[in-house]
């Protein structure tokens, strides 16, 4: 047998799972069982309120490029390219890239300033390109606990051959 439950209203005995009081017409169902309509639309707001806050935005950078941006190779000609991203989170200063003695790897250097607020992580990307405008890949720095203030000299490194340029710095920061 189920299991009995007092009405709410007039408080006979009623079957536990029962939608209304047979004795006094009462609706004893909660809240969220009463009203479908608004506890699903309740529950859309909230995981809409939680993606949008864990989404990410755009970071805000400036750069500031004080190098005319070339590879300088033997076998390559040199293009210059210009850097300029103005935002107010994050100042970046590159100061200069090019191969290793090897020509193993291509790294780009400079400094980043933080202006941001305190990060327990940080990361610059910056893309890598061919002579014909072709994407070969990134080179990429990290750093750890960057407080608001600080700068960071950086070392971004990607491993391709044939790069003629780099791109605009890209920020990944929390």
């Amino acid at each position: 047998m189920s299991k009995l439950v007092k009405c709410k209203s007039c408080g006979k005995e009623v079957a536990k799972g029962s939608k209304s009081c047979p004795n006094c017409g009462k609706d004893n169902r909660n809240f969220f069982m009463k009203h479908k309509i608004l506890t699903a639309i309740a529950i859309l707001v909230v995981l809409g309120v939680i993606g949008a806050a864990g989404s990410g935005g755009e970071d805000d950078v400036v750069v500031n490029d004080n190098t005319s941006g070339q590879v300088e190779q033997s076998t390559e000609q040199v293009t210059e390219v210009s850097a300029e991203q103005t935002t107010s989170k994050y100042e970046v200063n590159i100061d200069g890239a090019g191969y290793d003695e090897f020509g193993m790897s291509y790294t780009i250097s400079g400094i980043l300033s933080n202006n941001g607020g305190d990060l327990s992580y940080i990361q610059i990307t910056i893309p890598l390109y061919d002579a014909d405008g072709n994407k070969l890949g990134t080179a990429l720095a990290n750093c750890n606990n960057l407080k608001e203030g600080e700068s960071w000299k950086f070392e971004a490194v990607g491993f391709y051959e044939g790069i003629d340029r780099y791109g605009e710095p890209e920020i990944d920061a929390f």
